[in-house]
């Protein structure tokens, strides 16, 4: 029999994003190959870990159950309308199709199903799964996260207003409009309760009301209600500020192809 000489795959380093191979010194982090080289020393995984402490997922942070790489993945995404995603530091995303599978199950075992937390990290895996145009696996997480959140939050929250938008605009692609008309409704009710009626955020699903009537072809009422939330743009970030500018176009656009 010949000497097989091939070099071992034992994965990919979650540090440097290269293939970690069996001839070069690595061991297991946080349940995954790493190269030696890369392993952060303990004081880089206490700061990465305070860095995520008491912002989205304190709890989750304290049981270690998921990795604080995946938790500050989840902290960088923008829920504020889907599909966007908001990217900070390093330009590659830790999450890979295994922890994506996983996650919510370990979330879940952790925290139980009706834990704010659970509906944070669903609402985000549902964001990013929408941003790479999975869109029944978003639609799902959306729904997960919005029956997680009903019952986690048993007054106005943002987070269960923002649910409602993502999925609203998900459903709004597909031309959905009956469901998403209610969405919006409830989105545009629950971030008023929960922020007040001149907060930024209001102007999401105001907005995205506003362009759903278009599409339905109420042009008077989208008008005035997309002109409400450019008010409210202007008053939160400013006259100048680019948000606004686009709005402004857009509004343009409409009226000018009345």
């Amino acid at each position: 029999m010949p000497e097989d000489n091939a070099i071992k795959t034992i994965g990919v380093c979650p540090e440097c994003n290269e293939v970690v191979t069996g001839n070069q010194p690595w061991e297991m982090f946080n349940g995954r190959p790493i190269h030696s080289r890369c392993k952060p020393s303990q004081e880089e995984i206490d700061g990465r870990r305070d860095a995520v402490q008491g912002q989205d997922f304190p709890v989750l942070t304290r049981s270690q159950r998921v990795s604080a790489e995946a938790l500050q993945a989840l902290q960088r995404v923008d829920t504020g309308d889907a599909p966007e995603v908001k990217r900070t530091g390093r330009s590659r995303a830790p999450l890979d199709e295994a922890t994506l599978r996983t996650l919510p199950e370990t979330v879940e075992r952790t925290l139980g199903e009706d834990h704010p937390e659970s509906a944070k990290v669903l609402h985000r895996l549902a964001v990013l799964y929408h941003s790479k145009e999975k869109l029944e696996k978003a639609e799902s997480c959306y729904r997960r996260a919005l029956a997680t959140a009903e019952r986690a939050f048993s007054k106005p929250h943002p987070e269960l207003g923002l649910i409602l938008n993502n999925l609203g605009r998900l459903l709004h692609d597909q031309k959905k409009f009956a469901e998403v008309e209610k969405l919006y409704e409830r989105s545009l009710e629950i971030l008023r309760a929960a922020l007040g009626p001149d907060h930024v955020k209001v102007a999401t699903p105001m907005s995205n009301l506003a362009s759903l009537y278009m599409d339905q072809e109420k042009r008077e009422l989208a008008e005035s209600l997309y002109g409400d939330s450019i008010a409210i743009l202007e008053k939160t970030l400013g006259p100048e500020h680019p948000k606004v500018a686009k709005a402004r176009r857009k509004l343009a656009a409409w009226k000018t192809a009345e």
